[in-house]
């Protein structure tokens, strides 16, 4: 049988072997499976949604807002939450960056890790100051406390959370280099208050949508 004839003969298949099926895929397969027809899509869409995996940045509270905003978030078994350590606030300021933060004599010698690795001063001062604009953001308008909160609200069958604490969400492989004298210390005594209050948030919802 030609594979261009696989997607028609799935569906000929009862839901319940189906879903064993897509089960066994890999995230990717799953994907490209779900776009076949929409009797494939529904099948797929409890298994592509049951995990899901948002960042503390804009992008990822933006998606955890459309989430939201979903159906598929009934689905939603695990929740998995990316942090980065937070960069003080002084980062912005470049005068105290280059005095406090990164003099350039360090800076020079976190270059010396990595022999032939070239990096613009200027541009490790831009990268640090547009993540900490970012963060400063977030926290200052109390974005993740705000969204967080009304998400643990809307995810019915959440049973799950995973917490991914990294130095960085950027791709960027030289930061790694010079994070150590940008950090703030207080990102852990940042986000575990926020997770614990959120999550209180929506036990306390649950509890209301209870019958007596």
């Amino acid at each position: 049988m030609s594979s261009a004839r696989q997607p028609a003969w799935l569906e000929l298949l009862p839901s319940e072997i189906l879903g064993v099926v897509v089960k066994c895929l890999f995230t990717n397969d799953m994907k490209h499976l779900s776009c076949v027809s929409k009797r494939l899509r529904d099948v797929s869409i409890p298994y592509l949604f049951r995990g899901v995996r948002f960042s503390f940045s804009d992008s990822g509270l933006l998606g955890l807002r459309r989430l939201m905003l979903s159906g598929v978030r009934q689905y939603v078994v695990s929740f998995t939450y990316v942090i980065p350590e937070l960069l003080r606030p002084e980062t912005t300021d470049f005068e105290y960056f280059r005095r406090s933060i990164l003099p350039p004599e360090n800076y020079a010698a976190c270059g010396s890790f990595r022999p032939g690795l070239t990096v613009p001063y200027m541009l490790v001062y831009d990268t640090f100051k547009a993540i900490s604009i970012e963060q400063q953001g977030l926290v200052g308008k109390n974005e993740d406390v705000t969204v967080l909160s009304a998400v643990f609200r809307r995810l019915p069958r959440l049973s799950e959370l995973n917490l991914c604490f990294c130095q960085t969400l950027t791709k960027e492989h030289w930061m790694a280099l010079f994070m150590d004298q940008t950090v703030e210390i207080s990102t852990y005594g940042h986000h575990l208050p926020v997770l614990s209050s959120s999550l209180k948030v929506g036990r306390d919802f649950e509890s209301t949508r209870l019958p007596v």
